[in-house]
């Protein structure tokens, strides 16, 4: 499906094609599911958002194009990668990102707050990628990966916890709050990120 400018899609069933849907801007996709989608489960446009949505197996699952999109409460298993954010602006909240090499990419300037994302293969690919800086990355809770997250300079990244990660955070640049593993060192840092 192909939406016009402020639209409305909610409730409904895709399966199978290119993509799920492709919202362009301003439109509003709610409590809708993608099967098997070759590109996107959902392709979201500049100001548009997927609230409650539900993808499997699609090459990407859910993807903001543009910027101001908004990806709240949505669970998402399989493909390459679970969520992407292509541009900046954009918020990833509350998502479930499940059996993915990639769990959440995200181009420059987005927040991605209290996220669950487990690995497709325990000790393989990285849960947040972070690829062009000025990203918040802030409690989410990221399992299993080679990589817990992925940095770059001007991120700033705070109470997430990588449990079973090959490594915890990796990179260079970013403002990173400190990674511990015991409850003393936590209680004395509450912003602190958590690897164990």
């Amino acid at each position: 499906m192909r939406t016009g400018p402020g639209s409305v899609v909610r409730g409904c069933a895709f399966a199978g094609g290119q993509k799920g849907v492709v919202a362009e801007t301003g439109t509003r996709v709610v409590d809708c599911s993608s099967t098997d989608a070759t590109a996107y489960g959902f392709w979201l446009g500049d100001g548009s958002s997927a609230t409650q949505c539900a993808v499997f197996n699609a090459g990407i699952g859910i993807t903001a194009q543009a910027h101001n999109a908004s990806i709240i409460d949505c669970v998402v298993r399989g493909g390459s990668i679970g969520i992407q954010l292509a541009s900046g602006g954009n918020r990833v909240q509350g998502c479930k990102v499940g059996q993915t090499p990639t769990g959440i990419s995200s181009a420059f300037a987005n927040t991605i707050v209290g996220n669950t994302i487990n690995a497709n293969t325990a000790g393989q690919g990285t849960g947040i990628v972070l690829v062009s800086g000025q990203n918040r990355v802030d409690g989410n809770h990221i399992y299993a990966f080679a990589q817990g997250i992925s940095v770059t300079s001007t991120d700033v990244v705070l109470r997430n916890t990588m449990h079973s990660c090959t490594q915890g955070i990796v990179g260079t640049g970013a403002i990173v709050a400190p990674v511990v593993n015991t409850a003393a060192a936590l209680a004395s840092n509450p912003t602190a990120n958590i690897a164990q």
